[in-house]
C-alpha cells in the first residue's frame, strides 16, 4: 500500500456483510495451536471444555457414535457424502449455481487429496453418516483452514456432528504439530466457542483521480482482461462500449489482430468504411494469412465504390480460400462494375459452381 499513496489515489472500503445471515466475512477467526490437546483445553470456558471431553469420549470409544478419516479406499465415498450434505442444505440458496458449485468443490477436493493436502473426517452413528467437515491442510505454514462442513440436518443426537468432528480435527492437527486452526472468512457465531483470535481483513477499491487510468491508457496487465470484456460486449450488441474497449487496448498494444479485427467490424457497422480499412490494412500487414480480414477489407473498399481495390483484395483472399463462393461472386460484381465483363463472367460461373457445395462463409 506504500506503493499507492493516498494523496494520489482514492481508496474506497467495500463491505462483505452478509446480512441474511448476519456474518461479516471480513472477519478471518483462526486458533493459535498450543503444543498439547490438554493445554489447549485449558484456555477454553469450562462448560465447553467439559463438552468437547464428553464428545470426543463417546466418539473415541466407538460403541455409537464414530469417526472415521477418509483414504485412498474411501475417499470417493467420504466425498459425495460430504457434498451430498453440503447440496441438500444449499440447493433453495444457490439455485442454478449449485451444480456448478458442487462440481469445482469436488475437483477441488479431489486435488488437494492427491496432494496430501485434504483432512475429511466423516462422524457416523452405526452405519449411517451424521456429518463430514473438509479441512485443507498447509503443511509449508503448518496451518489447517477449515473449507466446509455437512450434515443430516434430519437427525438430532446428544452428539452433535459439527462440535465433534471441529474438536476432532483439532486434536488431530495438534497432535500432528499443526500451529494455526484457520476458520477462514466469516464470523459465524459457533465458531466462538473454540477460543478463536481474529484477523479482520480490509476489502478496498483503489482508483486513481477522476477514475481514469494513470497515464490515460491501459496497465498493459489489463490488456487481455479489457480485450474479453470487449469482445463479450460486441457479442453482446453493445457496440459503444465494445468499440471504446478495443481502442483502449490498440492504445496500448496497437498490433493486437483481436482488437483490429473487432474495431475493423464495429466501424463497418457504423458505415465508417475509411476507418475499417483502416483496421484490416494494419491486420493484414501483421498476419498476411488473417483471411478473413481480406475478406472485410474488399468489402470496406466495395461500399466506397473503390472497384479495383475490391477486386485487388477478393482476389487476395481466394488465394488463401480458393473455395469460397461469397468472394467469388463478389469478385465477379466489382469486376462487372469495371467493365471487365469476361473476367466477370469467368468469378460468375466459379461463384455458381461452388455454391452446388459447403462453402465457407465468413461469419
Amino acid at each position: 500500500m506504500r506503493s499507492l499513496p493516498a494523496k494520489n489515489f482514492r481508496r474506497i472500503e467495500v463491505p462483505a456483510f452478509n446480512k441474511r445471515d448476519n456474518v461479516n466475512n471480513l472477519v478471518c477467526p483462526y486458533i493459535s495451536l498450543p503444543d498439547s490437546w490438554d493445554a489447549y483445553l485449558s484456555g477454553l470456558g469450562s462448560n465447553t471444555r467439559q463438552k468437547m471431553r464428553r464428545f470426543l469420549r463417546k466418539v473415541d470409544e466407538g460403541t455409537e457414535y464414530r469417526i472415521t478419516v477418509a483414504s485412498a479406499e474411501t475417499f470417493d465415498r467420504d466425498l459425495d457424502i460430504l457434498l451430498n450434505f453440503w447440496r441438500i442444505k444449499w440447493t433453495q440458496r444457490k439455485g442454478d449455481r449449485l451444480p456448478g458449485l458442487v462440481r469445482a468443490n469436488r475437483g477441488m477436493f479431489q486435488a488437494c487429496f492427491d496432494e496430501g493436502a485434504l483432512f475429511l473426517p466423516i462422524m457416523w452413528q452405526g452405519d449411517r453418516p451424521l456429518g463430514a467437515l473438509a479441512t485443507l491442510v498447509d503443511h509449508q505454514k503448518k496451518a489447517f483452514l477449515f473449507s466446509m462442513a455437512g450434515r443430516d440436518e434430519t437427525v438430532r443426537t446428544p452428539v452433535p456432528s459439527g462440535v465433534a468432528l471441529h474438536a476432532y480435527s483439532l486434536r488431530h492437527a495438534i497432535e500432528n504439530g499443526i500451529a494455526t486452526y484457520d476458520f477462514l472468512r466469516g464470523n459465524e457465531e459457533y465458531k466462538y466457542m473454540f477460543g478463536v483470535d481474529e484477523l479482520v481483513l480490509q476489502n478496498l477499491v483503489i482508483t486513481a483521480p477522476g477514475n481514469r487510468n494513470i497515464g490515460g491508457k491501459l496497465d498493459p496487465r489489463c490488456v487481455l482482461r479489457v480485450l474479453q470484456m470487449a469482445m463479450r460486449l460486441h457479442k453482446a450488441n453493445n457496440l459503444f462500449d465494445a468499440e471504446r474497449g478495443y481502442r483502449q487496448v490498440l492504445d496500448v498494444t496497437p498490433r493486437s489482430p483481436a482488437a483490429l479485427y473487432g474495431c475493423g467490424q464495429l466501424l463497418m457497422r457504423k458505415r465508417d468504411y475509411r476507418g475499417a480499412q483502416q483496421m484490416f490494412r494494419k491486420l493484414v500487414s501483421i498476419k498476411p494469412d488473417a483471411d478473413n480480414a481480406w475478406l472485410r477489407l474488399g468489402l470496406a473498399f466495395e461500399a466506397e465504390r473503390r472497384f479495383a481495390d475490391a477486386a485487388k483484395t477478393y482476389r487476395r483472399f481466394l488465394q488463401l480460400k480458393p473455395s469460397n463462393a461469397e468472394a467469388y461472386s463478389r469478385l465477379a460484381q466489382v469486376l462487372f462494375a469495371l467493365g471487365k465483363t469476361g473476367e466477370a463472367d469467368s468469378a460468375f460461373q466459379a461463384a455458381s459452381t461452388l455454391q452446388r457445395e459447403p462453402s465457407a462463409l465468413v461469419h
